[in-house]
C-alpha cells in the first residue's frame, strides 16, 4: 500500500447490494408518502432552449392560477391566459417550456428499487402512496412511467382532490382514504412547507430535494443502523486504515488499537506486536511527518489496555515508571517520549489516566487529576486540543475512567432527570465519605462530567452535530448513566449508503494542520453507541 491510494473500503453493500440491509421489527412505520416532483422525479433542463425563462417559469408555477389549474378549478387553456396577463408569457412558449422539461424527465430509479425492497421485506406490509401536487394534463404525460414502477397502494393527486398541498385537507384525506394511523407514517417531500402540515398532523416528515439523499434517510428509517454498521465493520476487517485529508493512507496503530478497545475483537484490526517495546503510533516508517517519529504515550496507553496483546504486566508497570518522567510542572503528560518535544494535549494526559488509575496507581497521578477537574469545571476544553480534532474525545476518555474506577460496589443506580435507573450508577449514588467508594478523589471530576455533557447532548449552539462528536458523547453519556437520546438521532441520521459513517472522519491532526480520519473507527464507536442506547431504552 503506497501513499496517495484510494482507501480499499469494501462496499459490501453498494447500489444493487445496498438495499439488501434487514428491516426492523415490528416496522417502525406502515406507510410511505411520497411526493413526485424533485423526489422520485426530476427535470434535466441543461443544455435545453427553453422559451420561458427558468425565472419568469418559478415564479408562474407557485402562483395562484397555476394553483388553481393543478386543483383542476381552471382549465389548461384558462390558466395559461390567465398566465399571460400577469407573467406576459405567450401560451405557446409556456406549452413548449413544459414539453421540452417533461422531455428531460429522469427517475429516482435507485428510490423505486430501494421502495420496491421495502415492500417485499415487509410481506406487503408497508403500504407505499404517491401524493404529489400536479395538473391532470401533466400528470397524463408522467403517469405511464409512475404506474410501470408498480410501487403504490395508492395515488393522490391535486386534480383529483381539488386541494394541495400544504392545505391540511390534502393531507387529512389521505388519512380518511387509508385507515393510515399519522404516528406511523413517512411523509416525503421536497418542500419544507409541505413537511410542516404534515408532521403537525403526526407523521414524521422526511425531507427531499437538491443535495438530500432521500434514499439514505429511508435505509436509516427503516434498518437497523447497528446492524448495518457492524456489516460494514465486518466486510472491511484488518482494512480499516486512516486516511488524511489530501488523500494519503496512514497504517498508524492508534485507530488500530482504538477499534480494539471499542469492539474488543482481535480480529478486525491489524497492529504490529510489541510485547516488551514502547508503541509508536506508525506501524512503519512515519509519513506526512518528520523522518524520525518518537514512541508516544497516547499509543502506549492503548497497547497497554488492551488485555488481547498480552503484554507483561512487569514491563507495563516499568514503562508507567517511565511516563511519570514526562509531565509539565503542573502534572499534564507530554504526547512523545522525546524531552525534546515537550507537546501537551489535554486528553493525551486523559487517556494515560486510565492506564494509572486501572493499575492501581491512580495516587501518583493526583496532580493530573487536578488539573483535569479544572479544566472541566472551567470548560476550558472549547478551546480545542493540539492533536485530538474534537474536543468530546475529553467526555469519551474521562466518563470512561470514572465508571470504571469510581463506583459503589452494593450501590442501586438512581434516576434523577436524565440519570438511568439499572444502569450505571448516577452522581447522586456516591458519597465520598463512604469507605466503600472507589477513589473518592474522583468524585468532583464525575459530577462536572454529568453536567457538562449534558450542556452539550445534541451539540452546541449548531456546531458538534457531527457523527464523531456525537457518538463520542453518546458513549460516554452511558457510561455515566444519562440518557442522549438526540446525539443517537444525530446518528441515525447521518449514517451514510453503505452502513458507514465515514463522511469527514477526522480524529485527529498534525502540527502542519493536515487531518488524519479513520471511518472504520467512527463507525465502531456509533455501533457501539447505539447498542448502548438501545439496551438502556429497551
Amino acid at each position: 500500500m503506497t501513499a496517495g491510494q484510494t482507501l480499499p473500503y469494501s462496499s459490501s453493500t453498494a447500489t444493487n447490494q445496498e438495499d439488501r440491509f434487514s428491516i426492523k421489527w415490528p416496522l417502525p412505520y406502515t406507510s410511505l408518502i411520497l411526493d413526485l416532483g424533485d423526489v422520485l422525479a426530476h427535470y434535466s433542463p441543461e443544455g435545453l432552449d427553453l422559451p420561458t425563462s427558468a425565472f419568469q417559469l418559478k415564479y408562474i408555477l407557485s402562483s395562484s392560477d397555476w394553483f388553481d389549474h393543478e386543483c383542476r378549478r381552471l382549465s389548461r387553456d384558462e390558466c395559461f391566459e390567465r398566465v399571460k396577463q400577469t407573467f406576459k408569457v405567450e401560451p405557446e412558449d409556456l406549452r413548449e417550456t413544459l414539453r421540452l422539461l417533461a422531455s428531460s424527465m429522469t427517475y429516482d430509479n435507485g428510490l423505486i428499487d430501494l421502495v420496491r425492497y421495502l415492500k417485499k421485506e415487509s410481506n406487503e406490509e408497508l403500504k407505499v402512496y404517491l401524493a404529489s401536487n400536479i395538473s391532470e394534463d401533466d400528470w397524463q404525460t408522467l403517469k405511464p412511467a409512475v404506474e410501470s414502477w408498480a410501487i403504490f397502494d395508492g395515488i393522490f393527486t391535486s386534480f383529483k382532490l381539488g386541494t394541495r398541498k400544504p392545505d391540511q385537507d390534502f393531507y387529512l384525506r389521505i388519512l380518511e382514504a387509508t385507515g393510515t394511523d399519522p404516528e406511523k407514517a413517512l411523509f416525503v417531500d421536497d418542500k419544507p412547507e409541505n413537511l410542516v402540515t404534515a408532521q403537525m398532523l403526526g407523521y414524521r416528515g422526511v425531507q427531499g430535494g437538491p443535495g438530500r439523499n432521500v434514499s439514505e434517510q429511508l435505509r436509516n428509517a427503516f434498518g437497523d443502523p447497528a446492524a448495518r454498521g457492524q456489516a460494514w465493520i465486518q466486510a472491511n476487517a484488518k482494512h480499516m486504515w486512516s486516511l488524511t485529508n489530501t488523500g494519503v493512507i496512514l497504517e498508524d496503530q492508534f485507530a488500530q488499537l482504538m477499534i480494539l478497545h471499542i469492539t474488543r475483537d482481535f480480529n478486525l484490526i491489524t497492529v504490529k506486536e510489541k510485547r516488551s517495546e514502547r508503541w509508536n503510533t506508525f506501524m512503519y516508517k512515519p509519513v506526512l511527518t518528520t523522518q524520525t517519529y518518537p514512541d508516544d504515550l497516547d499509543t502506549t496507553t492503548l497497547a497497554f489496555l488492551a488485555p488481547e496483546l498480552e503484554i507483561a504486566t512487569d514491563f507495563k508497570k516499568s514503562i508507567m515508571d517511565e511516563m511519570l518522567e514526562y509531565q509539565n510542572r503542573d502534572g499534564l503528560f507530554y504526547t512523545y517520549f522525546d524531552k525534546t518535544r515537550p507537546r501537551v494535549d489535554i486528553l493525551i494526559s486523559a487517556n494515560i489516566l486510565r492506564l494509572f488509575y486501572a493499575y492501581g496507581r491512580g495516587h501518583e497521578v493526583r496532580r493530573t487529576v487536578d488539573q483535569i477537574i479544572g479544566i472541566t469545571r472551567t470548560r476550558a476544553y472549547e478551546f480545542g486540543m493540539r492533536y485530538y480534532y474534537h474536543p468530546d474525545w475529553f467526555f469519551y476518555y474521562l466518563s470512561d475512567l470514572c465508571a470504571q474506577h469510581h463506583h459503589h460496589p452494593d450501590s442501586t443506580p438512581t434516576h434523577e432527570g436524565n440519570h438511568i435507573s439499572g444502569g450505571t450508577a448516577s452522581s447522586s449514588t456516591f458519597d465520598s465519605n463512604d469507605d466503600h467508594v472507589r477513589n473518592p478523589e474522583l468524585k468532583p471530576l464525575r459530577d462536572l462530567l454529568v453536567r457538562r455533557l449534558e450542556e452539550r447532548m445534541g451539540g452546541c449552539a449548531g456546531e458538534f452535530t457531527d457523527p464523531w462528536s456525537a457518538a463520542l458523547r453518546l458513549s460516554a453519556a452511558h457510561a455515566l448513566g444519562l440518557r442522549n437520546e438526540r446525539d443517537a438521532k444525530i446518528l441515525r441520521r447521518t449514517q451514510q449508503n453503505d452502513g458507514s459513517w465515514g463522511k469527514e472522519p477526522w480524529i485527529y491532526r498534525y502540527g502542519n494542520g493536515i487531518l488524519i480520519g479513520n471511518t472504520g473507527l467512527v463507525t465502531a464507536l456509533a455501533v457501539k453507541g447505539l447498542r448502548q442506547a438501545a439496551d438502556l431504552t429497551a
